[in-house]
């Protein structure tokens, strides 16, 4: 999701997960994570929320996930 992550810290909140397909509201051992990005994903986290924003102006997506198809869906199953 967008919210969990702070760019001015570089940090991404891991407080969910999925789980054969199906979203849950916390992690499996039920603790929050706070992963500090390197720079090289901190540069392409940074120009996949460019291309989201494009995305949200054009009305490709209206959802708040970080990561989604080319035509705008949210990725699901990997």
């Amino acid at each position: 999701m967008v919210s969990d992550f702070d760019p001015k810290q570089g940090t991404l909140t891991i407080n969910k997960a999925r789980v054969g397909g199906i979203d849950k509201d916390s992690t499996k051992t039920g603790e929050d994570r706070l992963i500090r990005l390197c720079p090289r994903a901190l540069r392409v986290l940074t120009r996949q929320l460019a291309l989201r924003d494009a995305f949200v102006r054009t009305g490709k997506i209206a959802h708040d996930h970080l990561f989604f198809k080319e035509t705008g869906e949210p990725i699901r199953n990997l």
